[in-house]
């Protein structure tokens, strides 16, 4: 794609379209949303794909990025300015770095089976990575919408993301 090669997008776009999608569905659940960030995550990566550095992460990763960014900016485009989420005010993350949703979704790229990990996930601990990696939550709104203190957020998204590492890094034997 670097070199402008069209076969390359197709090619890409074949590999990856399935997972971005329902990436874009998790965070905007909306089909018609889904699809344009879908769209704009290509065009995007057709643009920059001669600055993508491969040192820097797989590519999968970084598409998977691309269109996580664009599904919370387009959720935060149609939103008002506070969500209310069962009475609660929750605004988008602002405060937390990315490197740990990095890692998250880097495990999301990897295949179905971390898919699977998620599901054997304590469900509090799912629900915390969902809403910090899928919804953008800062830990202290997580905290509020939860009712969890934010050392046990915080613990919680430390944890999960080391069973999804350890679940992901087991055999099928064990």
């Amino acid at each position: 794609m670097a070199g402008r090669d069209q076969t390359a997008l197709v090619e890409l776009y074949e590999a990856t379209v399935g997972r971005l999608f329902a990436l874009a569905m998790l965070i905007g659940e909306d089909t018609w949303d889904a699809e344009e960030t879908v769209s704009d995550t290509y065009v995007q990566a057709w643009e920059e794909a001669a600055s993508y550095g491969r040192s820097r992460t797989p590519v999968s990763v970084w598409l998977i990025t691309i269109c996580r960014t664009r599904a919370l900016d387009k959720r935060r485009q149609r939103l008002p300015r506070a969500e209310v989420l069962d009475g609660h005010a929750v605004q988008p993350r602002r405060d937390q770095p990315d490197e740990p949703a990095e890692d998250l979704l880097a495990m999301l790229a990897t295949s179905s089976r971390a898919h699977a990990g998620l599901a054997a996930l304590d469900p509090v601990r799912r629900q915390v990575l969902a809403f910090a990696y899928l919804r953008g939550f800062s830990h202290s709104e997580i905290s509020q919408h939860t009712g969890l203190a934010l050392g046990t957020v915080k613990s919680h998204l430390r944890r999960g993301l080391a069973d999804l590492r350890r679940f992901l890094g087991s055999t099928d034997d064990e």
